[in-house]
């Protein structure tokens, strides 16, 4: 171990060959006082001397939970850790998020001084651009997860985000089909490669990215009925079968299958499928959803049926069961319904509050 004093020691790790740096019996990276991983020692011992004057003069930033590592720096990091890690719809999520910082915050401005002003003037130009705040609100969500990873990094002590709250005016319940809506909307699709997907949507609750990035037949065991699907979780690719539903398959039946050819191939590129999907929703009278709406209504349909939020996540490939909560939430119609189908005739409960009883069948 190299050090200056008893209390500030320069050391290497064996694991990784990283310089890290001893104060008051606390291991600190240098990372969190450069931006980056230090494995010279000459440079390591250069860097060293600098923060130990700042420590000495009481001026150690990071010590007062400060740091000079720049939102953009941050940013370039942390792309490229989550693009190996991340599904896509979260690492676009979390690169519009860290785009909107970059730019509404500046390049040069350091992560700790990310906070609630940087989200207002973000916010307030964006509502200026006729912005829904869903869009917002998504951007803010996103933000305060990408500077998770930053504390984990041990780049900030604490998540300068984490008080921010979302904007009102957003719909934060998912839009769904009940069980009629759903039948309806299928009946009215004339294109019956559309139809096709819309019914592998809903009777699968796959996202898009994996449904149609099924192949046959490596994907289908249409013996024991399963579906395989590849899922990143975490750092990991997680490949799953998941159970699949008899109208799945009848599906596939309609279909004329190629062996070693992704299964879902009319549309070469994916937006065009949510484009189609979209139309053909606007077409049958339910303008207001969109192709994502079909994987919510997998969800509210088992709501609807009395499955919980465990079951509803591992059917959807949530990585963690809350996530499904709002499928508990978006079925209030539908428990309002029940109880008022509660019907026992009339009850005379007196009237001496002025409140006549009622018959339900003979009001007037």
């Amino acid at each position: 171990m190299i050090g200056y004093s008893d209390t500030m020691k320069l050391s290497k790790r064996n694991d990784t060959g990283a310089y890290v740096i001893w104060i008051d019996g606390k291991r600190h990276s240098l990372k969190k006082f450069c931006g980056r991983t230090i494995t010279d020692g000459k440079e390591a011992k250069r860097i060293f001397t600098a923060i130990r004057q700042e420590w000495l003069a009481g001026k150690l930033s990071y010590i007062k939970g400060e740091t000079y590592v720049t939102i953009e720096q941050f940013k370039d990091e942390y792309l490229a850790w989550a693009i190996e890690v991340q599904n896509k719809h979260t690492y676009a999520g979390n690169r519009k998020a860290l785009d909107k910082l970059v730019e509404y915050g500046g390049k040069s401005m350091r992560l700790d001084r990310i906070g609630q002003k940087v989200i207002d003037t973000m916010t307030t130009d964006l509502l200026k651009k006729s912005r829904k705040p869903n869009t917002i609100n998504c951007y803010i969500r996103h933000a305060k997860t990408v500077m998770n990873k930053a504390v984990e990094w041990e780049y900030l002590r604490t998540n300068p985000l984490k008080g921010v709250k979302q904007i009102p005016g957003g719909n934060t319940e998912p839009g769904f089909l009940d069980a009629a809506q759903a039948k309806d909307y299928i009946k009215k699709i004339k294109d019956i490669h559309v139809k096709r997907m819309a019914v592998a949507y809903i009777f699968s609750g796959l996202r898009r990215t994996e449904l149609l990035a099924l192949e046959y037949p490596r994907d289908i065991d249409s013996e024991r009925g399963l579906i395989r699907v590849e899922r990143k979780k975490k750092r990991h690719l997680v490949v799953e079968w998941m159970p699949m539903h008899p109208m799945f398959k009848a599906v596939l039946n309609s279909m004329d299958l190629d062996e070693g050819k992704r299964i879902f191939r009319r549309w070469r590129h994916p937006d065009t499928i949510t484009h189609k999907v979209k139309d053909s929703l606007r077409a049958a009278g339910y303008g207001h959803l969109k192709l994502h709406s079909l994987r919510h209504t997998t969800g509210a349909l088992l709501a609807m049926e009395g499955y919980g939020a465990k079951t509803i996540a591992e059917v959807l490939g949530h990585a963690q069961t809350h996530t499904a909560d709002i499928y508990t939430h978006v079925t209030k119609d539908h428990v309002t319904q029940a109880l008022q189908a509660v019907n026992l005739g009339p009850i005379d409960l007196g009237n001496s509050s002025g409140i006549r009883p009622v018959d339900p069948e003979n009001e007037e």
